[in-house]
C-alpha cells in the first residue's frame, strides 16, 4: 500500500504532470499490487497543492475468521514535495 501511495505522489510532483495523475496512478499500482481492482476495501484521496502532493488510503481488510476477529482497518498516507 505504501508503495503504491509513494509512487502516486512521485508522478505528481512532476511539472508536466496532469491533474489527477496521483489518484490515477495510485489506482494502477494498487490494482497490480493487490491483483484486480480494491473496490471498496481501498479509498485513496489525493490532495494536490503548489508545494506538494499528498495521498492517503484507508484500507479494510475482512476477517478470515469473521466469528472471532474483527475486520482490520488502517491508514496508510504518503507526502512527496512538488518540483520547483
Amino acid at each position: 500500500m505504501r508503495s503504491a501511495l509513494d509512487e502516486a505522489t512521485r508522478a505528481a510532483t512532476r511539472l508536466d504532470s496532469p491533474a489527477g495523475t496521483c489518484a490515477e496512478r495510485a489506482e494502477q499500482a494498487l490494482d497490480a499490487t493487490l491483483g484486480g481492482s480494491p473496490d471498496d476495501r481501498v479509498v485513496v484521496t489525493c490532495a494536490e497543492d503548489p508545494d506538494r502532493v499528498s495521498a492517503s488510503a484507508e484500507v479494510t481488510l475482512a476477517s478470515w475468521l469473521p466469528w472471532l476477529l474483527p475486520d482490520w482497518s488502517f491508514t496508510v498516507s504518503a507526502i512527496a514535495a512538488r518540483e520547483q
